[in-house]
């Protein structure tokens, strides 16, 4: 039996000396599997991703990947993982070279039309429409289908997304679902997204996580079982006010 993609242990990571973001006992991910990450903001979403990308070191715990452990901001996890971040970052170039510039990093760059043009579809974009249009000439929405994209293309292993159903239509949003699956049922990608559209999550994923104040947690009633030991049942057991 093969080991998870991922196994942690006793992860917390840290900011500002005591400022704890996660502090997360346990987490085991099976490859292939699409997970959500539900949870306000500030509660340690992007954090997570990044670690679990390889591109931010926890402050401390142990990470497993495939049963092995590696090292952060290793060229070896730079070619298995990729991430979206919430805000999306493009060359300043043309969409078509763009998504050259992924295949090309990895040499694969093989048929590299086919595959763009491919990748494009996949994000709801049509090639002849957006092959050649510059990075300036996008709208937002355009601009997260654009780096959703990219992504694709490179068929990575891991893809680990932030929020990437934000400033997208409902056919955009029914696409990407369509994308997400693909790259779990076909590429056997193990596939981990962060986003406030619970509904949305509930459609695409296999187990949706809850994140709330830097701790997982396997439902939403979890959550409100933390809260109500969090919070005392009266004011005369809250102490002093600060």
């Amino acid at each position: 039996m093969s080991p998870p993609v991922y196994k942690i242990k006793n992860l917390k990571h840290c900011y500002h000396q005591d400022a704890v973001v996660l502090d997360i006992a346990d987490l085991t991910v099976a490859a292939s599997r699409v997970i959500g990450l539900y949870g306000p903001n500030g509660s340690g979403k992007s954090t997570l991703l990044k670690i679990l990308g390889f591109i931010e070191k926890p402050t401390a715990g142990e990470i497993l990947f495939n049963g092995q452990a590696v090292t952060p901001f290793s060229q070896e996890m730079r070619l298995k993982t990729v991430f979206l971040p919430q805000k999306p970052y493009l060359l300043k170039r043309s969409v078509y070279k763009n998504l050259l510039y992924g295949l090309a990093i990895r040499k694969g760059t093989h048929d590299h039309r086919n595959r763009i043009q491919e990748a494009l579809a996949m994000a709801g974009l049509s090639f002849d429409k957006f092959a050649r249009r510059q990075w300036n000439d996008l709208s937002g929405g355009e601009m997260q289908r654009v780096a959703l994209a990219a992504r694709f293309i490179l068929k990575p292993e891991i893809l680990l997304l932030d929020e990437p159903t934000s400033s997208l239509d409902i056919r955009s949003l029914h696409l990407i679902k369509k994308a997400v699956l693909i790259a779990s049922r076909e590429w056997k990608a193990t596939c981990i997204i962060a986003s406030h559209d619970r509904n949305w999550l509930d459609e695409v994923c296999d187990e949706v996580l809850y994140l709330f104040d830097g701790k997982l947690f396997p439902s939403e009633n979890d959550v409100k079982h933390y809260l109500r030991h969090m919070i005392p049942p009266n004011p005369d057991e809250r102490g002093p006010e600060l």
